[in-house]
């Protein structure tokens, strides 16, 4: 028996909750109500108690326990008879969706009135005529993309009555698929938000009427997301994870063209990022056009490092390298030695060699340099803060081969910087140079 008054607390209503699931079959119950002599509940629908169409209950009338005066006659009244009905013995029954004031009124034996109260109840609407307009769901995370929208669906419901009261709960059957969900009640609309790919069942109990869905959260990536070209060639982008329909484009045409199929064809030198659109998220792929003998330098310096063994002492060699010879020995597909066609010079000296040929480039690998994609492939990356008595204390080199896109924030691209022998995202100087 539920009891309202002065100082009785409330339960709330509006349950989203994904774990301690109550199943609910919104059939009739029975939901007794005591109301206390002077009490006036009125108070927002989500702080009070909420009822489905058939439940029913008596309304007991409880005078304060220091009153002598018993009830001799009693008085019942619902303002809203399309929601509920009350009797002369205080029996009432929800016959629909809204909200209605029960007032109680008592006389006693002298015909003196002694009691007044009045509770405002809340009736989630019919939903038996109501179903999902599908109960199938995919949803695609596409890359690091930071766009809430992607991942988010929203279901119809289809003959749903008015939604401004309700109670909602929902489970997902697979913890390791994040889910939540929501409801649109102007709009009538289930939205469901999901993270981390993934099959699973999310089951919704929405007034009482339980809905099954089927959600499918699928990885999508671009199968390439880095390419290095020379003018005039051509490269076909393929998305991994989604088979229907994709736009194409890129935020500079004046490098690359992108057909409507993926297929992307170098225009000049530069670096452009290429996109797939899904919907409102984006895939990308990182494309540099450079000369045929750049990228010869740069297949020569990945091919060093994937090859061949690093030792200083056996540096020279063909089966061995370090840091400086494998920039010297790949530019030579270029034409250059940094002075010295016979021997490799180390990083400090081929660090010098850029500063007097004014090669230096102004702020190094910043981010600010990498998000606007100004390093080019072959440039070469110097480290700095070694008391070894050479060039501004150089101890090291490394040859930058490209970019990676590795997602979207907007429309701004996440790009990573990759190099001949060293994992991606690698760098953090301010001394680069343009060989």
């Amino acid at each position: 028996m539920k009891k309202y008054g002065g100082i009785v607390l409330f339960a709330a209503v509006f349950l989203i909750v994904a774990m301690g699931f109550y199943a609910s079959d919104a059939k009739a119950a029975e939901k007794n109500i005591t109301l206390y002599n002077g009490s006036s509940d009125a108070n927002d629908w989500e702080d009070g108690d909420i009822y489905h169409v058939g439940d029913y209950g008596k309304i007991e009338l409880q005078m304060d326990w220091y009153s002598m005066v018993e009830i001799a006659r009693k008085e019942f009244h619902s303002s809203n008879g399309k929601t509920a009905t009350v009797d002369a013995a205080g029996n009432f029954r929800i016959v629909g969706g809204g909200k209605t004031f029960i007032t109680a009124r008592g006389w006693d034996a002298a015909g003196n009135e002694c009691f007044s109260a009045s509770y405002e109840l809340f009736a989630a609407g019919d939903m038996s005529k109501t179903r999902l307009q599908t109960t199938t769901v995919k949803m695609y995370q596409v890359g690091w993309n930071y766009d809430d929208e992607g991942l988010k669906v929203r279901i119809p419901l289809v003959n749903a009555p008015d939604l401004t009261y309700y109670t909602m709960s929902y489970r997902v059957a697979d913890s390791s698929v994040w889910l939540t969900c929501q409801l649109d009640s102007t709009k009538k609309e289930l939205i469901i938000q999901g993270n981390y790919t993934g099959k699973t069942t999310l089951t919704v109990d929405l007034n009482g009427k339980i809905f099954t869905i089927t959600v499918q959260i699928i990885e999508v990536n671009m199968a390439k997301n880095s390419a290095v070209l020379c003018k005039k060639n051509t490269v076909q982008l393929k998305v991994k994870g989604y088979k229907g329909k994709l736009s194409w484009g890129t935020a500079n045409k004046k490098v690359v063209n992108v057909s409507k199929s993926g297929k992307v064809k170098a225009k000049k030198n530069g670096n452009a990022v290429v996109y797939a659109k899904i919907g409102t998220q984006k895939v990308g792929c990182a494309v540099s056009v450079v000369t045929k003998k750049r990228r010869a330098v740069i297949n020569k310096a990945k091919k060093i490092a994937r090859t061949c063994k690093y030792s200083q002492a056996k540096r020279m060699s063909d089966k061995y390298y370090d840091c400086s010879s494998l920039v010297w020995k790949a530019y030579q597909k270029e034409g250059k030695s940094f002075g010295n066609k016979n021997y490799a010079p180390v990083a400090a000296d081929i660090a010098k060699w850029c500063a007097s040929h004014k090669r230096w480039m102004k702020g190094g690998d910043s981010y600010k340099n990498i998000s606007k994609m100004k390093l080019r492939p072959g440039d070469l990356l110097f480290g700095t803060g070694a008391n070894n008595g050479r060039y501004k204390g150089i101890y090291h080199v490394e040859m930058f081969v490209g970019y990676a896109c590795y997602g979207f924030q907007g429309n701004k691209p996440i790009l990573t910087t990759k190099w001949a022998a060293r994992g991606d995202g690698y760098g953090g100087s301010k001394w680069v140079g343009h060989p």
